[in-house]
């Protein structure tokens, strides 16, 4: 077997657990791989040898706050072990060509965190929080495929294969396969971390808004700022029946938070505002002389 044919698959294999041990552990442990030659079977055995160094951060945290690398392993499927759902290497066999259009997360009866992956196809794969954090990484998907590597471009490799002595094999994949699997990067999917929040609210005018056809105001809610749709909610005819708003007025409103992530990692909120229940003007002076306190506008004041 040329050197130039194996070389790429090893230098992926060792990327992918290191990418893989820095999403869980930032980087603390280090992993080494060896290559050792098995003649009589007319095939390479990969053998790795996982070195843990988690040095200050082991001692600190203890060895539950640390994901060991044998977990990792297990994780990726290079050895078998047991999960919720498919590993990473699983996930591309049974995703194959599909792809994914919706991502929801939900906690099952015991408790632990899994994610429904929704196919185009209309098939649903339920898969646990370790397995869907390492499929989501843009550098885990390059790794992956180029482990199988050899099996995809050499006419003469037509298995990779994945075990840990003594136990059963954790991973095959054939050529045909192989060829099946997507490694390619989807468009971008934000996952519903849960169903949308819908609360009552009070937000406060942090810039006027003089287009009527504007779809998101700026509000803060709380000590934060944020752009929220309005698109659907009463509050424009409230607003330029009455000629238009000022800073520090305020809304007490229904309020709707739908929490996703995106597959970078990245949580974000998006507030939709879909009713507006009172109108409280800014304090004027007169206000401020008399008790300080906003009052209700008459219009939008509750029976």
């Amino acid at each position: 077997m040329c050197v130039d044919d194996l070389a790429p698959a090893l230098l992926s294999l060792s990327g992918l657990i290191k990418e893989a041990n820095t999403i869980f552990n930032g980087g603390e442990s280090s992993v080494k791989v060896s290559v050792t030659p098995n003649i009589e079977e007319k095939c390479f055995d990969i053998g790795l040898v996982v070195s843990e160094n988690w040095g200050l951060v082991k001692s600190l945290l203890g060895n539950d706050d640390v994901v060991k690398a044998k977990d990792i392993l297990e994780w990726t499927g290079i050895i078998f072990g047991v999960s919720v759902g498919p590993t990473l290497f699983g996930i591309y066999k049974l995703f194959k060509k599909r792809k994914v259009i919706n991502i929801v997360e939900f906690k099952d009866e015991n408790g632990r965190i899994l994610f429904e992956y929704q196919l185009d196809s209309g098939e649903k794969e339920i898969v646990d929080q370790n397995t869907h954090k390492l499929y989501q990484s843009k550098k885990i998907r390059k790794y992956a495929k180029g482990v199988l590597s050899p099996v995809l471009s050499n006419p003469g490799i037509d298995e990779f294969r994945s075990y840990q002595k003594g136990k059963p094999n954790a991973l095959s994949i054939s050529k045909d396969e192989a060829k099946e699997m997507n490694f390619d990067r989807e468009e971008e999917i934000e996952q519903e971390i849960e169903e949308d929040n819908i609360i009552n609210a009070l937000l406060s005018v942090r810039s006027p808004v003089y287009d009527q056809s504007a779809k998101r105001w700026k509000f803060y809610y709380g000590e934060e700022h944020h752009s929220m749709d309005v698109s659907e909610s009463n509050i424009k005819d409230i607003v330029f029946r009455r000629g238009g708003v000022l800073i520090g007025d305020k809304f007490k409103v229904r309020l709707q938070i739908a929490q996703k992530q995106k597959e970078d990692g990245k949580i974000t909120n998006d507030y939709k505002v879909l009713e507006v229940i009172k109108f409280y003007p800014a304090p004027s002076q007169g206000d401020i002389l008399s008790d300080g306190k906003p009052k209700a506008s008459p219009e939008e004041k509750e029976d």
